[in-house]
This record gives structure tokens, C-alpha cells and sequence, in this order.
């Protein structure tokens, strides 16, 4: 593999880092709380507590977990490293045929372990959460490809299209053209092509389940993501 022309994703495990990302997801909005802390873990927001009891709570979580569960971290972090290697080649000659060989975005790809719930992704650092803890244990592959999935994605967008995460595309929703990035991902892990490297599924969000459906049967039609953005209203930049 041409290691110039692909991304080469570092993994980090940092319990400090991990504490600083749960701290500042005690800021964001309930719904994306609920996902990264988890039903159980979510009650320390229900008021009874001050900013500095809630913290102090999720610091001494932090700390105990990862003391306990050292061997565990250690095994997932190793997975997440050798998985990754060992399916990285597939997916880009993959991620090459759906953006038509479109480079990848410049920067330091980094992945950041999490014992927590929801793995936010950072599109100008080209930065992620990966898990430490999830049930399945290869689950740091699907999560990896999923994000990258989205780096380009966006860089493609922006260069392709002059539009951000967060521009506003007249007659939609403010919030449609991140609905587009996670309807596509969902379409692309339902493709055979890419379930055959991640035995991944289709999951669309239920917010995002129309535009879903319209890009799955258009990306069944034609598996020409220039075709399936102009069927959902946006227009290619003239070069």
C-alpha cells in the first residue's frame, strides 16, 4: 500500500485523555449525553448533583475502571491496532472506488480509546473516539472505518461541492447535510463490497431513515456518489 497516498491512523489509550473527553460530553446537548454516558450512568444529570460533584463522580468512575479492567483495555487496544492493519488495504482501495479515487484529506489521523458509550468523530483534527469496552471486540474496526468514512466524505464535499458539515442548503433542514454524511455511511455499510471486509449492517438513525432510503436505492441504481448527491438537491461545483 502506497503509504503517501492513504492516511495512517494512530491509536492512543490515555485514561486522562478519555476522562477530558467524558468531562467536556457533561456540556453537550441531553441526547448525545444519554449516548455517551449510557441509561445507567446518566443519572448524575438529573440535578441532584453540581458541575463539581458530577465531575468529581465521572473522575473516580474513570480512574476505577481503568485500574480494574487494565487487562481487558490493554487486549482491546491491541485489537483495535492488529484489526485495523489487517483491513486497512481492503478498505481503501474500496474508499478509493466510491469517492473515484478522490486523495485523502491531509492531517494526523488519531483514534482516542473510550470506556464510554458513543464515539464522536472531529472532522478538522481528524480526530475520533474508539471503544475500549464494547461487547464485540473487533467493534474499533467498524467505528475507524466509519469515521474515516466521514474525513473524506466531507473533504470531498468541500472540494467537490463548496459545502461544510454546516452549511445551510435552502429548503432543508439546518441540520440536512449531516443527516446526508450519516445516511451515506449507513448506506455503504449495508454494501456487499464493504460488509465483506467489516461484517458490517445498515443502522441508519431513525432522523435519518428518508434520506436513507433514498440514497440506498439510488446507490443500488447506479454506485455513483456524484448521482446520489445531485438526487438529494445538491449541485457540483464547474470546475
Amino acid at each position: 500500500m502506497n503509504k503517501t497516498k492513504y492516511p495512517k491512523v494512530k491509536f492512543v489509550r490515555d485514561r486522562k485523555i478519555d476522562l477530558k473527553y467524558a468531562i467536556n460530553f457533561t456540556n453537550s446537548r441531553d441526547d448525545f449525553k444519554k449516548m455517551f454516558f449510557g441509561d445507567v450512568f446518566y443519572a448524575v444529570f438529573n440535578g441532584s448533583f453540581s458541575k463539581k460533584e458530577r465531575d468529581k463522580i465521572i473522575t473516580n468512575y474513570v480512574t476505577t475502571y481503568y485500574k480494574l479492567n487494565a487487562k481487558k483495555i490493554s487486549q482491546r487496544y491491541g485489537l483495535a491496532q492488529l484489526g485495523w492493519k489487517n483491513k486497512e488495504k481492503q478498505y481503501f482501495t474500496l474508499i478509493d472506488k466510491l469517492f473515484k479515487n478522490h486523495p485523502w484529506p491531509n492531517g494526523k489521523y488519531v483514534g482516542y480509546g473510550t470506556i464510554f458509550w458513543c464515539y464522536p468523530r472531529f472532522v478538522q483534527n481528524k480526530e475520533f473516539l474508539f471503544p475500549l469496552n464494547h461487547r464485540i471486540s473487533d467493534y474499533s474496526d467498524k467505528v475507524t472505518a466509519h469515521e474515516l468514512l466521514h474525513f473524506m466524505f466531507f473533504d470531498y464535499l468541500e472540494k467537490n461541492y463548496g459545502l461544510t458539515e454546516n452549511s445551510w442548503i435552502k429548503g432543508k433542514e439546518p441540520n440536512y447535510i449531516w443527516k446526508v454524511s450519516e445516511a451515506l455511511n449507513s448506506v455503504i455499510e449495508g454494501w456487499k463490497p464493504y460488509q465483506k471486509i467489516f461484517n458490517s449492517i445498515a443502522r441508519p438513525y431513525p432522523e435519518t431513515k428518508k434520506i436513507y432510503e433514498k440514497i440506498r436505492k439510488m446507490w443500488n441504481k447506479t454506485q455513483d456518489i456524484d448521482i446520489v448527491l445531485k438526487s438529494l438537491g445538491l449541485k457540483k461545483m464547474v470546475s
